[in-house]
This record gives C-alpha cells, sequence and structure tokens, in this order.
C-alpha cells in the first residue's frame, strides 16, 4: 500500500484532489492523508513516514518550498511533487531544483495525475525492492531476525513493523523444487499477486522453505488460493501453510513456528493449502507401533537382509496409513526411532568410525508417505550393504552408482551422504577421496566430461544441448570446462573426430 500525503490550504482544493487520487485506484491501494498547511503536513510527513507528499506551493505559516527544504534535510528519497497554479511556476521549477521530483498546474489533469501516481508506484516498488535485496527493508530485518534468534530488542524496527504490519499471518512455502527458486523471479511473482493491494515480505530461510510475511485481511483464503496458482502456472508443486492472524510484533516466531508445524502435515493430507488452526485438532490422535513391528524390523537389520527390511517398513506403513488422523509429531517420532535403529546398526558393527548424521532429514522433505517409505527403505538397505562387508568399499560404491545415475542433475556429495547414505558429509567426502585418490568433484567432472565426449562424437546435437545433457546449465562454463579437459572447444572436437565442419556460430563454443 502507498501512503500518499495531501497538503492543501484551501479545502475544496484539497477534497478534490483527493477524489482524483481515489478514482484512479481503490483504497486498499492507497492510503491517503491529509494537512492544511506546510506546517501541519511536516508533522503528519514526520508522525506517518508517507511514500509521497502532494504540496501547494503557497500557503499560510509554511509553504510548499519550505516544506520541501524541511523533508529533504532528513530524507532524499520520498517523492514531493509540487501542486501550483500558472502564476506560480517558477517557483515549480525552483521547487524541481530542491529536489522536488515534479509538479502539477491547477486544474489538475486526470492524465497527468495518473502519470504522477504510476512513477510513484513504480519507483516505490524497485525502491522496496532494493531495500528488500540489500537487508535495508526495516520491517522484513525484524522479521528475518525474530525469527531466526528471537531478537526483539529493535525499537525503529519494532515501530515501522507495527504500521506496516498491524495484523499478520506468517505463510511458509514449501516446493519439490526449492533449489530451483530464484528469490527475484520469486519476488516477482508476488508483487504481481498483491499488486500493492497489501503489504508482504518474503523471507529466504536457511531451511527447506520460503517464509511470506503477509497483512491478512481476515480469512485470506482467496489471497492464498491465488498465490499457489501463480506459482503452480511457474511450475512449481508447492504446498502453503498459513499460521493464525497475529497483531503483536513479538509474536512473529510464534507465527513462523504456527505455520511450519502445520506444513508438516502435507505428508498426510492431499490439501495444498494449510491452516494451523485446522491441523492442531483435538481428534488427532497419537500413533503407536503394533506389538512385534519393531523387533521385525531389529532382526531384518541383525540379519542385514534387505528384503526383510523392506517387508519390515512396509508393514509399518501399512499400518500408520490405517490410522485415521493422526497427529504428526508421532510421525517424526516413528521417523526417529527408525533412523535410530540404523545408527545403532553402524555403531554396533564396529565396521565405521562415524555416526549417521543427525537432522539431516526430516518429515518436510517428503512430499508424501510412499516417498518417506522409499528413502527409509533406501537408506536401511545402503546401511545393511556398508555395514556387512567392511564399509568403506561399499560406501565408495553407492556413491559413484548414485553419481553415475544422476550425472546430469544438480548432484553434489552433500546431497549424495545426506541423503543416500544418512552419513556425515565431510566423512563421506574424505573416504570417497582416499579410495579414489581423486575428490568427488574432479570424479563428476571426469564423468561428464566422458558423457559430453561420446554426445559430441556420436550425433549432431548442439553444444548447449551436449552441455544441458551433461549436467551443466551454464553454457559458457561448459565449454570453458571443456578445453581444460581436452585442450579444445567442443565444437573443435566433434570437428576434428568426425570430419566435419564446425557447428553454425554460436553453437561451435
Amino acid at each position: 500500500m502507498i501512503t500518499i500525503l495531501v497538503v492543501e490550504d484551501e479545502i475544496y482544493a484539497r477534497r478534490s484532489l483527493v477524489g482524483q487520487i481515489e478514482r484512479y485506484a481503490s483504497p486498499e491501494r492507497f492510503r491517503i492523508l491529509e494537512a492544511g498547511n506546510g506546517e501541519q503536513g511536516l508533522f503528519v510527513y514526520r508522525e506517518e513516514n508517507p511514500d509521497l507528499v502532494l504540496t501547494d506551493i503557497r500557503m499560510p505559516k509554511m509553504d510548499g518550498l519550505g516544506l520541501l527544504k524541511a523533508i529533504r534535510v532528513t530524507d532524499a528519497d520520498t517523492m514531493v511533487i509540487m501542486v501550483s497554479a500558472y502564476t506560480d511556476f517558477e517557483y515549480a521549477i525552483t521547487a524541481l531544483k530542491q529536489g522536488a521530483v515534479d509538479y502539477l498546474l491547477k486544474p489538475i489533469e486526470e492524465e497527468r495525475l495518473k502519470d504522477c501516481l504510476d512513477k510513484c508506484l513504480n519507483r516505490n516498488r524497485t525502491r522496496k525492492r532494493e531495500h528488500i535485496i540489500t537487508g535495508q527493508d526495516v520491517a522484513a530485518r525484524y522479521a528475518r531476525r525474530a525469527i531466526g534468534d528471537g531478537e526483539y530488542s529493535d525499537y525503529v524496527g519494532r515501530n515501522v513493523f507495527c504500521k506496516t504490519f498491524p495484523r499478520y499471518r506468517v505463510l511458509n512455502l514449501w516446493s519439490a523444487h526449492i533449489r530451483d527458486m530464484e528469490w527475484e523471479q520469486l519476488y516477482e511473482k508476488m508483487e504481481e499477486v498483491f499488486q500493492e493491494d497489501r503489504p508482504f515480505r518474503l523471507l529466504q530461510n536457511p531451511g527447506k522453505v520460503w517464509t511470506l510475511l503477509i497483512a491478512s485481511g481476515g480469512e485470506d483464503i482467496f489471497l492464498l488460493r491465488k498465490i499457489l496458482r501463480a506459482l503452480t502456472e511457474e511450475g512449481y508443486g508447492a504446498y502453503l501453510a498459513a499460521s493464525g492472524i497475529h497483531t503483536e510484533p513479538e509474536e512473529v516466531k510464534s507465527a513462523y513456528q504456527e505455520a511450519l508445524h502445520a506444513l508438516k502435515y502435507k505428508i498426510l493430507t492431499e490439501e495444498r493449502i494449510l491452516w494451523e488452526e485446522k491441523m492442531d485438532e483435538d481428534d488427532r490422535t497419537n500413533y503407536v507401533w503394533p506389538p512385534g513391528q519393531e523387533s521385525m524390523l531389529r532382526e531384518a537389520l541383525r540379519e542385514r537382509n534387505q528384503d526383510k527390511l523392506q517387508h519390515a517398513l512396509a508393514r509399518i506403513f501399512r499400518s500408520v496409513r490405517n490410522c485415521d488422523k493422526i497427529k504428526i509429531e508421532s510421525l517424526e517420532l516413528l521417523f526417529y526411532r527408525i533412523t535410530l535403529r540404523f545408527r545403532e546398526l553402524i555403531q554396533e558393527s564396529g565396521s565405521l568410525k562415524i555416526q549417521i548424521r543427525e537432522g539431516s532429514t526430516g518429515i518436510l522433505d517428503f512430499d508424501d508417505l510412499e516417498e518417506m517409505e522409499r528413502f527409509l527403505g533406501n537408506i536401511g538397505s545402503n546401511v545393511c550393504r556398508m555395514t556387512d562387508s567392511g564399509g568403506d568399499r561399499d560406501l565408495v560404491d553407492i556413491v559413484s552408482e548414485y553419481a553415475a545415475a544422476h550425472y546430469d542433475q544438480d548432484v553434489t556429495i552433500k546431497e549424495i551422504a545426506e541423503k543416500v547414505l544418512f552419513m556425515n558429509p565431510a566423512y563421506v567426502s574424505h573416504v570417497f577421496a582416499e579410495r579414489k585418490g581423486i575428490g568427488f568433484s574432479a570424479w563428476l567432472r571426469q564423468l561428464r566430461m566422458d558423457h559430453a565426449r561420446e554426445l559430441l562424437e556420436g550425433g549432431s546435437l548442439s553444444v548447449t544441448k551436449v552441455a544441458s545433457l551433461s549436467g551443466y546449465n551454464d553454457t559458457s562454463q561448459f565449454i570453458r570446462l571443456f578445453k581444460q579437459e581436452t585442450g579444445m572447444t567442443p565444437g573443435k572436437y566433434r570437428e576434428n573426430r568426425n570430419g566435419e565442419l564446425p557447428a553454425e556460430k554460436g553453437e561451435q563454443g
């Protein structure tokens, strides 16, 4: 929402200008303040910090030029537009030299006013984005600190937050493609959704979710549907989880945790919009393992019997699905207890001098119960395989096999360690380099370059396509690395190998 201050001593002229602004857009888009002279205008400006000031030039007590000078003493950003009669045109020119951004001649034409307001909207949008990107936005900074470490001591930040978000919700966004999301792209999409109708802030967290802080208009269901539709159109299969409505800045972290708690329920429902008040219902029940199922899992692990392990997990998850409306805390406890059995097997075997990584994966990582069951099945099988044969060699084999199957994707040793082996990335990286005699990144690059050479020798694919199929979205980076590896560009390599003419300009690298 844009806040506009109209300063005009003639009440009918002031009311007329306010009416023109109101015809331009809905009240949800503009908040209009009024003052009868420059002194009143300066007081309102200092209290409300408007985005735009429209001020007459000739007024009692303090004229428009005096108001402009007073504003510019401490503020170089607020847009000030002078309103003058034709006879005061020279004053308007002086005002432009002293920092006014534009002027309007009385009687004010609708089209000229519209141009000025459009300019204000665009400038405000650009400035807000720059402030948020650079961390200068006070409300976003306050919310980020509050969510991160519960820091509420910023008095100025608290006041700005109160004015911007008198009633608010925290929304947590999750998508399987979250690593493909770029902040600016997502922010632009949210700008299209909100269209200055109400304030919002987009926060990127260190974890696996994005956070939207929105000024609440009540139930907000239509806004959330609009956000979800915009994300779906971009190809992101997203979930949105909403906290309750809050009014105190000190409740930001609690609101964030409410939304995070609701988001975890995505694994148990097909709903894409999750409300904390609906997820935290009294009729949800605790899940308890049926007798014998944990013993069956322990026995399968002791025997390193992968088939028996898969059967035990299938029975466990069948009983979960048969449970109606279980509490998410029960499912988290089940996940922890199963992974604890894996950790115990590694420790008891003595084949590895490490523990499985704690907390690297949790309920939020999974889209549904089937994905969680598959994950635990893969981890369990890998643990059985490693502890049965001495460990390190099979660990390296598993890393190599996974990378060979996914080299065309953004695969890293950290991802393999945490998502495939459930282990400490530093340890896995060390063992891999020790066994292979080469670091994982260098080994993966060799693997990709071998594949790229095969593609260049065996067909007429463009260099861009070869780069993509070899795991490189940046063609220029691929060309540079290929030349380092082979001593020639991809186009020249294909020409030498196939005896063909070089690829067309722009594709030969």
